[in-house]
């Protein structure tokens, strides 16, 4: 006897797209919250650790929530809704890059 519950596609597709909602804001509540450590020039890398960690967390479940709505019908919203995450993932990289390009010219 199996007792495991059973989840449609549709509900493991939102609750993957929930858990990735909560981790992303986290991760930038994390960075607001946590007060800086360290002297000089670290002060404050425990911050950019936490931020990058969830962030990477929410990256690996973005690829779950794309890889789950790919069983939609071509051309619904959901079909077309699974790359939100990915497409945040995408600018927040995007943000982190030009932050370390402004940095180092």
């Amino acid at each position: 006897m199996n007792d495991a519950p059973n989840f449609s596609p549709r509900v493991a597709f939102w609750l993957a797209l929930a858990l990735w909602a909560g981790v992303f804001a986290y991760s930038f509540w994390v960075f607001n919250t946590v007060p800086p450590t360290g002297d000089g020039f670290t002060r404050g890398l425990n911050r950019i650790n936490g931020f990058i960690g969830w962030q990477v967390l929410a990256c690996a479940l973005a690829v779950i929530v794309f890889r789950a709505g790919l069983g939609f019908p071509q051309g619904s919203a959901t079909r077309r809704f699974r790359v939100f995450p990915l497409a945040m993932a995408a600018l927040v990289a995007a943000g982190i890059l030009a932050l370390i390009l402004w940095g180092i010219r």
